[in-house]
C-alpha cells in the first residue's frame, strides 16, 4: 500500500508501508497463505462448533483469528464478531469487564445504542458511557465489587445475546489466564452459560499451549471436549516465499528464492521470526538483498535481543539456564534426560535435569511435539534464543 503526503504544492514524498507486519492484523493483502485454516475453521464456526486453537508461542494465532473476523465482517455481515485479548486481566471481576464491554460495544455498534443496551440491561451495575482513548470508540465502563455482581453481570450478558437471535462469533484471546484467578469458579460458569446460548459460537486461544489444551482436553475440567481443537501449524515454505517475494518486488527490490529459503531455514519458518527479520532486510536502504545483508539481520537480533537473554540466566536456576543452553545447542532433542545428553553437556543428576526441564516446559520456554514416529522431540521455544545459543555456545 502507497501512500502520498503532500507538503506543500511543490513537495511531495512517497512512503511505503512496510509490509511485513509484527503484532497485529490490517487486511488481506498483509496476511501469508492460511487458506485452509481460514476455511476450515469458518466452516466449523458456520456449523455451530466452537474452536480451541493452540500452538506454539507466535507462530500467528491472533493474526489467523482475526483474518477470520474479517472474512466474516466482510463475506457474512449478517454475522455479529467480537475479539477480546484477557491476557491483562487479573481476576474475575477484571474479566467480566473486559468481555461485557467489548461484546457490547461490538454487537451494538453506535455511541446510541451502546447507551441504550447498557441502561437498559445493566443498570444495576451503574455503566458510564464513555470513550475508547486508542480508537476514539464508544464503550461503556461499570465496577463490579462482588463474586454475586460477577453472576449477575455474566448472566445478565449471555441472557442478552441469546435474545439477539443473530449469529454471534466471539474470539477469546490468551484464555488460559482464567487459571491464574485465585479460587476462580470462572470456567464452570462460563461453561455453563455457552452451552445455553446456541447462536454464539466462540474461538478460544492463547500463548501457552500445554495450559490451553489441558484445560479443554482433560475430563476433570469445566470445558472438556466443549469445542473442537485445531492445532496451529507452520505456513508452508512454498506460500511463504511468493509472499515474501511480491513484496519485495512491489517495494522495486530484489530478493533471490536462495536467500528467501535461508531466512525461512534460519527462522524455521516460525511466522512472527520470519517476519522481523523480513521487515528488518525491507527497512535496508538496498535495492538487492546480498548474504552480507542476511548477516547484518542476524547481528541486529542478536544485538538487540542479548540482554534480555542473559536476563533469562539471572532469572532461572544454573541447572535451568545449563539445559536451555544444552537443549538449544542440540537443536531438536529426543532424549532430554538420556546418558548421552546428559554426559556431553555435563548437566550433573539426572533427577536435576528431570526437574530443570518440567519447569522450562512449563513455563513455554521449552516446547513438545511429537514427530512422525510419535517420540517426543524438545526445542527451545524461542527461535531467536535458539539461535543466539548456537552462536554463543555452539561447537
Amino acid at each position: 500500500m502507497r501512500h502520498t503526503f503532500c507538503v506543500t504544492h511543490f513537495v511531495c514524498y512517497i512512503y511505503t508501508m512496510n509490509p511485513f507486519l509484527l503484532n497485529k492484523y490490517i487486511g488481506p493483502e498483509y496476511f501469508c497463505d492460511r487458506i485452509n485454516e481460514t476455511k476450515e475453521i469458518i466452516s466449523a464456526i458456520d456449523s455451530g462448533r466452537s474452536i480451541t486453537l493452540y500452538a506454539d508461542r507466535r507462530l500467528g494465532k491472533t493474526a489467523l483469528i482475526k483474518h477470520i473476523l474479517h472474512k466474516f465482517a466482510n463475506r457474512r455481515p449478517k454475522v455479529i464478531t467480537a475479539y477480546i485479548d484477557v491476557f491483562d486481566t487479573i481476576d474475575e471481576a477484571s474479566f467480566t469487564k473486559k468481555l461485557v464491554s467489548q461484546v457490547i460495544t461490538a454487537v451494538e455498534k453506535g455511541e446510541k445504542n451502546i447507551f441504550n443496551t447498557a441502561t437498559k440491561y445493566f443498570s444495576a451495575i451503574k455503566p458510564k458511557l464513555g470513550f475508547d482513548p486508542i480508537t476514539n470508540m464508544p464503550e461503556f465502563s461499570f465496577d463490579i465489587q462482588s463474586e454475586r455482581e460477577v453472576d449477575l453481570t455474566l448472566s445478565t450478558l449471555f441472557s442478552y445475546l441469546k435474545e439477539k437471535k443473530k449469529p454471534i462469533v466471539i474470539a477469546i484471546d490468551e484464555f488460559q489466564q482464567i487459571n491464574e484467578y485465585k479460587q476462580s469458579r470462572l470456567a464452570a460458569t462460563l461453561r455453563s452459560h455457552i452451552q445455553n446460548t446456541p447462536n454464539v459460537s466462540y474461538i478460544f486461544s492463547g500463548s501457552k499451549k500445554h495450559t490451553l489444551l489441558h484445560m479443554f482436553s482433560s475430563p476433570n475440567q469445566p470445558f472438556f471436549n466443549s469445542t473442537q481443537l485445531y492445532p496451529l501449524l507452520k505456513i508452508d515454505n512454498i506460500a511463504y516465499e511468493k509472499f515474501i517475494s511480491r513484496h519485495f518486488l512491489k517495494a522495486k527490490k530484489k530478493i533471490s528464492s536462495k536467500h528467501i529459503q535461508d531466512v525461512l531455514e534460519w527462522t524455521y519458518t516460525h511466522t512472527s521470526n520470519v517476519q522481523e527479520f523480513c521487515s528488518r532486510l525491507y527497512e535496508l536502504d538496498t535495492k538487492e538483498i546480498t548474504e552480507e545483508h542476511l548477516r547484518t539481520v542476524k547481528s541486529q537480533i542478536f544485538y538487540n535481543y542479548e540482554q534480555i537473554y542473559f536476563n533469562y540466566r539471572e532469572l532461572l536456576t544454573f541447572t535451568q539456564w545449563q539445559v536451555l543452553k544444552a537443549v538449544g545447542i542440540e537443536d531438536q532433542l529426543s532424549q532430554p534426560t538420556g546418558k548421552a545428553f546428559i554426559s556431553a553437556h555435563s548437566l550433573g543428576a539426572q533427577s536435576s535435569v528431570k526437574r530443570a526441564l518440567v519447569a522450562l516446559v512449563d513455563n513455554d520456554m521449552i516446547s513438545v511435539r511429537y514427530d512422525e514416529n510419535e517420540s517426543k522431540i524438545y526445542t527451545v521455544q524461542d527461535v531467536f534464543l535458539r539461535r543466539w545459543i548456537q552462536y554463543k555456545y555452539g561447537k
